[in-house]
């Protein structure tokens, strides 16, 4: 099993590899980092309806950015619903 981590900027990807790689370092996971928040949303269903990796498992990390977390976390959810994805876990950073 291996653990892909969609997220909007490469910051993020550098926290996790280092973070990660030393609290888990059997732990095998890839980082597909995307050109913003914007970018990550308008992809994000696209790629979980395409991708063909058998089990493989989804965490999609978005930024708060000072809005509603609350409503961005329900609309992330919504559109893996919408590519037939119940199991991605969705997480906002505070």
């Amino acid at each position: 099993m291996r653990i892909v981590f969609l997220l909007e900027e490469s910051s993020m990807e550098m926290f996790l590899e280092a973070l990660l790689g030393r609290l888990f370092p059997n732990l095998i996971f890839k980082c597909v980092v995307y050109s913003g928040a914007r970018d990550l949303e308008q992809s994000l269903t696209k790629v979980l309806k395409s991708w063909r990796v058998p089990g493989d498992r989804f965490v999609v990390v978005r930024d708060n950015d000072g809005g509603d977390c609350y409503a961005r976390k329900r609309r992330l959810v919504e559109k893996c619903g919408m590519a037939g994805r119940d199991d991605v876990l969705v997480r906002i950073v505070c």
